[in-house]
């Protein structure tokens, strides 16, 4: 359940919890007062003249029942004054013809002494005790009626009090179950902030102390679900940044391992064939220059580290712009080995060129880096003094492939997927430092995922290793195509 849909159950019950507690109270009062009414035992008479009103009345029955000379005059008279709570006596000359209750000796006989001065009736009131008397005559008897009642004290004082008590009683209320309502629904409410919030506060501590691998668990598909899910995504990419940065540094350590190692080498030599031709060691003419070419070899390989090192470096950078352009990639790979062909004859690698039109956006001098990489890793591994470097590009399925085969050593199936790595050398062969620091197919891959095509490698049944690129095709038809 979301907080807003809680702060507005919340609104409704803090409007119709008071109300209801009052309606209950209320309604169980009033039941209380009507089973008082009506099993009281008395008239609850108001004052003295509505109870000598009421006595008189039942005295004018009594009469004319009894001059009517009616039998049941007296019939369920005791069920009727038991119900109003009366005491009667009727004296018939100086007998008691009926007698219901009990009246005090001392009202009687002051009703009697008060008789004998009236020939009608008289009341006598004592406190909350009353006395009614009456004569009459019937049938030549005189009668003579009293009536005794007890107050109840059920006046309107008596119920103006209960209603004010009532009154306070239902205000109380109100005031108490506003604020204990109040209190549960602050609680209802507050509880489902306060525990995200000490969560959040938890995980924060955790992160703080270096504890990247906290997760919150939180299952309420509320207003906090959506922090908590960022709070985990956070701590998720800030690992991973750190994991990042961790494999960067070691990166750097381990290029600066290859490097140091990789450029004593060449420089060891340079060193060594230097001071020999001071020494004079080499005297004649044809030693001298094979120390100097032997210098010039290992001057140009540590100016290509150099080159591959910045390559690879490059392409972090932000300032690194990319001359980017759609050109002919097969007239492009053409002029490039019409370029640099007969160097890398020189040096032992029959090139051997397969091409089809095709169209291809990318950087020409990438290119040729990619191409010259692969190349020299290729004449470094071959097997023997000369070795067969094919190139192959085609088109199929909307697709442009350009694949490098070689007749070298090849690669055990395990490390196929790792030769692009940083560094890697997938068998002893190419495990030897002195054929690179492992540099050149990581720059290859990095830049063909910049171009956003996909590279892998793969063996050659017949012996060799085939590294293969995969690109977007560039163009409609290539063949009628702008050189």
């Amino acid at each position: 359940m979301t907080i807003k849909k809680r702060i507005a159950i919340s609104n409704i019950l803090m409007i119709m919890a008071p109300i209801v507690s009052t309606i209950i109270i209320v309604s169980c009062t009033l039941f209380v007062i009507y089973l008082h009414l009506i099993h009281a035992n008395d008239l609850s008479f108001v004052n003295v003249e509505d109870f000598n009103v009421t006595s008189h009345a039942m005295v004018e029955v009594l009469e004319e029942r009894i001059e009517a000379k009616d039998p049941s005059v007296l019939d369920n008279l005791d069920t009727s004054l038991e119900k109003a709570g009366l005491s009667l006596v009727i004296f018939e000359e100086e007998d008691i013809i009926f007698h219901h209750g009990r009246i005090p000796e001392k009202f009687i006989n002051a009703s009697k002494a008060i008789g004998s001065l009236s020939e009608s009736s008289s009341s006598i009131t004592i406190e909350n005790e009353n006395l009614y008397s009456e004569k009459f005559v019937a049938e030549d008897k005189e009668y003579t009626v009293f009536i005794y009642g007890l107050f109840s004290g059920n006046t309107y004082e008596r119920y103006e009090r209960i209603m004010l008590i009532i009154v306070m009683i239902l205000l109380l209320t109100v005031i108490l179950s506003i604020c204990i309502t109040n209190r549960i629904l602050v609680k209802f409410i507050f509880s489902h902030i306060e525990n995200p919030l000490k969560l959040l506060v938890n995980g924060v501590e955790e992160l703080k102390k270096g504890n990247l691998e906290y997760h919150i668990e939180y299952t309420y598909r509320d207003e906090f679900y959506p922090v908590f899910l960022n709070f985990n995504q956070m701590a998720m990419r800030l690992r991973e940044s750190v994991e990042e940065k961790k494999a960067e540094e070691e990166k750097a350590r381990m290029l600066m391992t290859a490097l140091s190692h990789d450029l004593r080498s060449p420089l060891t030599s340079i060193k060594a064939y230097v001071e020999g031709l001071l020494d004079g060691v080499a005297y004649t003419k044809e030693a001298q220059i094979r120390y100097i070419l032997t210098i010039k070899r290992k001057t140009e390989e540590l100016e290509s580290i150099v080159s591959r090192i910045l390559s690879y470096s490059r392409m972090d950078s932000k300032e690194y712009q990319r001359e980017e352009k759609v050109m002919r990639l097969d007239i492009f790979l053409s002029s490039l080995f019409e370029e640099i062909g007969e160097d890398y004859k020189e040096r032992g690698m029959e090139i051997i060129l397969e091409t089809t039109p095709a169209l291809l956006s990318f950087d020409g001098f990438e290119m040729k880096e990619m191409i010259t990489n692969i190349a020299d890793n290729s004449l470094k591994y071959k097997k023997g003094e000369k070795c067969t470097f094919i190139i192959r590009l085609e088109k199929m399925d909307g697709c442009i492939y350009l694949s490098f085969s070689d007749n070298g050593p090849g690669v055990k199936g395990e490390d196929l997927e790792r030769i692009f790595d940083l560094f890697y050398r997938a068998n002893q062969a190419r495990d030897d430092r002195k054929n690179g620091s492992g540099i050149g197919l990581a720059v290859v891959k990095r830049t063909v995922e910049r171009m956003k095509g996909r590279i892998w490698a793969e063996n050659i049944p017949s012996g060799g290793l085939r590294i293969i690129m995969r690109f977007r095709d560039g163009g409609e038809d290539a063949e009628h195509s702008d050189n």
